[in-house]
């Protein structure tokens, strides 16, 4: 009785629920009673009507508590045990993810470093090309004036005495002058184009014959004793006059200077476009050059691209080519060279275009 009494204590220390379903007057009575009678029968009613009951009723409890504490025990490992597996798959992921991002991110850094390394190149290349192209621009300018100032001293010299001028030689010495200055013009004009934006070139088309844009173009050169031949389909077409002549003078001045006669200008309708080719009969571009053929201040060696310019010839003729709706080609046709410009062609009839 005595050490049911202290199982009961400890019961309730432990769990205060346990304790609550014990009847404490009762069970203390029963035990007070055995003590006080001392009888076996008596103990074991008492033990079978009260104490077994409530014990068995504190253990159901006391398993119950530790069914609790073990499912809760369960539940909270099952919780730690995922939260491990989900930051075993977060790490897994985000390191790959990390080494990704820092690829990227360096990858990145090396394309834009390379493309600026690039960039700086070009522009290297492009103040080396100036500075070239300003080397050879005095040399340049300075030959057509001086052959200018030469001549006309010259000229001025012959009529100091009227009796002894000879108008075949000033009829030559014209020539010269004449074609010295339109090499001049055409230097000055190119200079002019080749900085500009499109939209600050001033182009403003127009509907104009090509036989008298090609007569304009010709003009200069056949008055230095040139022969070229204007042939072929003479349409209409819709561009700005002046750019249309600076263009075929600086093919026509390509071809006189590195062609070889006879230079011809033909005009060809294809369908619904119309071309202008310039022909001569020269070895044509060399390989190497084809890459660089329409590029402003290229040079061969020394010598600029056209004799007498500024390396600037037919890069002009392309950016006004392609201002007005059109643009030049280069090809090799049998043994001629053929530079082809393409205009904007304009379906009328020839007799309605002044």
């Amino acid at each position: 009785a005595k050490a049911l009494a202290d199982r009961i204590d400890d019961l309730r220390v432990l769990s205060p629920r346990g304790a609550s379903v014990l009847d404490p007057t009762g069970i203390e009575r029963s035990i007070a009673t055995i003590e006080v009678e001392d009888d076996a029968e008596v103990a074991s009613a008492i033990a079978r009507t009260e104490v077994r009951p409530a014990l068995i009723e504190i253990v159901d409890l006391a398993t119950g508590i530790r069914d609790g504490a073990a499912s809760r025990i369960a539940a909270e490992r099952s919780w730690a045990g995922t939260l491990a597996q989900l930051t075993s798959w977060s790490v897994a992921l985000l390191i790959p993810m990390a080494a990704l991002l820092v690829y990227r991110l360096v990858a990145r850094r090396d394309l834009q470093a390379a493309r600026l390394e690039e960039r700086l190149a070009r522009e290297r290349e492009i103040v080396s090309t100036k500075d070239q192209f300003l080397s050879n621009l005095s040399h340049e300018l300075k030959t057509p004036l001086t052959s200018i100032l030469g001549f006309t001293l010259a000229v001025d010299d012959s009529f100091e005495d009227p009796n002894t001028v000879d108008f075949s030689v000033l009829s030559e010495v014209n020539d010269l002058v004449l074609a010295d200055a339109a090499k001049l013009t055409r230097m000055i004009e190119d200079l002019l184009v080749i900085d500009k934006a499109d939209d600050q070139l001033g182009l403003v088309p127009e509907t104009a014959p090509i036989s008298w844009l090609i007569d304009e173009s010709l003009d200069t050169f056949r008055r230095t004793g040139l022969d070229i031949a204007a042939e072929g389909d003479m349409e209409p077409v819709n561009a700005d006059p002046e750019a249309v002549k600076h263009i075929l003078r600086n093919l026509i001045a390509n071809a006189t200077a590195h062609g070889s006669p006879p230079v011809r200008v033909v005009g060809k309708l294809v369908g619904d476009s119309y071309f202008v080719e310039v022909r001569d009969r020269g070895s044509g571009v060399a390989e190497h050059r084809l890459e660089t053929l329409f590029q402003r201040y290229v040079h061969d060696a020394d010598q600029p691209l056209i004799e007498g310019s500024v390396g600037l010839g037919t890069a002009v003729a392309q950016k006004l080519a392609v201002a007005i709706g059109g643009g030049i080609s280069y090809h090799r046709e049998g043994d001629e060279t053929v530079f082809s410009l393409q205009l904007p062609h304009v379906t009328i009839p020839n007799e309605n275009v002044a």
